[in-house]
């Protein structure tokens, strides 16, 4: 196997690795949405809105890194693999 086919499969196992590390990040924030966002509240106006409102903007900070990563991702596996 060539050096840079090597290399190409490492870097193919770091963005894996990324990408499950970027998936639980984003199961994290959304976990804090459901935590922050109790739709069962007697006062809407009691809701830290400002978490969840950052919690939302993670979220979409790292979905978005997410897509990046698993189009790479995918790229390089197709280029691999066939």
């Amino acid at each position: 196997m060539s050096d840079i086919r090597h290399r190409q499969i490492g870097q193919l196992q770091k963005l894996n690795e990324t990408m499950r590390t970027l998936a639980s990040q984003a199961e994290n924030h959304l976990t804090v949405i459901g935590q922050k966002a109790d739709p069962y509240t007697d006062d809407v106006t009691n809701l830290d809105t400002a978490s969840i409102r950052q919690a939302a903007i993670d979220l979409d900070q790292t979905v978005r890194e997410l897509r990046v990563i698993k189009e790479k991702a995918q790229k390089l596996n197709e280029h691999l693999y066939g």
